[in-house]
């Protein structure tokens, strides 16, 4: 029969587990990476290096979405990340990003309304790709050719993987998103356009079910940890700071970023 410092134990300690993140292994989760293929080689080299160091077996790592577009490499940064997630997929895990997504919809649909992904970013992920970037974006037959172009440029098997990307990653107490989680909602209820695109409450409205969440898409100057969410996009490309976190079973956080 359990004795009353026994139970008063098992409570404090399963407080203690709430209010950390407590993955089932350790993961290494990285900020959104935007066409930084530099940047992400130096990160990775600096994963493998802690992974040697502190003696780490099984583990996952996982990256929070926004491959592409803004920076100059996307078509390298994605050749890298299927490549890595072929030889891992259990392991290596790449979350779909809103950048990920609009080009998607571009490819699939490419119209005038959808050719505004160009506007953010797009250009230099066709750039990636050597397309040329069209002058005039309203007309249709100009936009089919160029989705034509980019779906051949990728090849069937990345534009497959790029479509089955996951929006979510759980383990424990963790859930890693793209934007962001609404508070009021349960993580299996997530609506996609919120984790994709955001939610207004997010950054201010704590949860109350305990789940930490980690995510990318809102740029901070450092990475960082507030009310239960772990926030690790730095503005990559336009602060050649690419941040990640590694995060072990017992709720030790540590942070890692490129040098600039």
């Amino acid at each position: 029969m359990n004795t009353v410092g026994t139970v008063l134990k098992g409570l404090f300690s399963n407080r203690d587990k709430a209010q950390k993140p407590a993955p089932e292994r350790p993961v290494y989760i990285i900020g959104d990476v935007h066409g930084r293929y530099d940047l992400l080689l130096q990160l990775f080299e600096t994963i493998d290096e802690d992974i040697a160091r502190s003696k780490i077996d099984r583990l996952n790592i996982v990256l929070l979405g926004d491959y592409i577009d803004r920076g100059q490499f996307s078509r390298q940064v994605l050749h890298l990340l299927h490549k890595a997630h072929l030889q891992a997929p259990a392991s290596f895990i790449c979350l779909k990003g809103n950048h990920e997504q609009m080009l998607l919809d571009f490819l699939s649909d490419p119209r005038p309304e959808t050719a505004l992904w160009l506007r953010y970013g797009g250009e230099q992920t066709l750039t990636s790709f050597g397309i040329p970037i069209p002058d005039d974006l309203y007309d249709s037959d100009i936009l089919r050719d160029m989705a034509r172009a980019l779906i051949k440029a990728l090849g069937e098997d990345l534009c497959i993987w790029l479509h089955n990307l996951p929006l979510m990653w759980s383990s424990g107490n963790l859930t890693c998103v793209h934007a962001a989680a609404d508070p009021v909602v349960a993580i299996a209820d997530q609506d996609e356009d919120v984790l994709l695109w955001g939610c207004k409450t997010f950054l201010s409205q704590p949860r109350t079910d305990a789940v930490w969440i980690a995510h990318g898409h809102t740029i901070f100057e450092t990475a960082h940890i507030n009310q239960h969410r772990i926030a690790l996009d730095t503005g990559a490309y336009k602060t050649g700071k690419l941040s990640a976190a590694r995060i072990m079973s017992d709720g030790k956080v540590s942070f890692f970023k490129t040098a600039t």
